[in-house]
């Protein structure tokens, strides 16, 4: 505000574009255009709704919102993230990966607590 009670500047950005925000982690999935690949780091949200993503291996520029899904939002902390190959969606179908939260049955150890989970 100056002396007169006007704003001297103009009023701040919008804090979320689209549902996200700069920080959220995101993962995109980019199926068409030049930027094919999948993508998995912290985004930078641009009010156009084209964003920037920091990923591992570097900054992907200008990847549209529709392409990304969130995975965490901003929590104020920094989190590492593995990496991630930037494969076509058709190839990564086929890749035979389990997910984190799979449960592989054919092999588990005992806890080491535990043992073998008798109780």
């Amino acid at each position: 505000m100056d002396e007169h009670g006007f704003p001297r500047t103009k009023p701040k950005g919008a804090k979320r574009v689209k549902g996200f925000q700069t920080g959220d982690i995101v993962r995109a999935v980019v199926t068409s255009g030049t930027k094919q690949g999948t993508y998995m780091g912290r985004v930078a949200v641009r009010t156009r709704g084209v964003f920037n993503i920091q990923t591992v291996q570097g900054t992907v520029t200008d990847i549209h919102y529709r392409f990304c899904r969130l995975v965490a939002r901003s929590d104020g902390y920094s989190y590492h993230a593995r990496k991630e190959a930037a494969l076509p969606p058709k190839a990564r179908r086929h890749v035979g990966t389990r997910t984190a939260c799979s449960m592989d049955t054919t092999h588990q150890e005992p806890h080491p607590l535990l043992g073998d989970g008798v109780v």
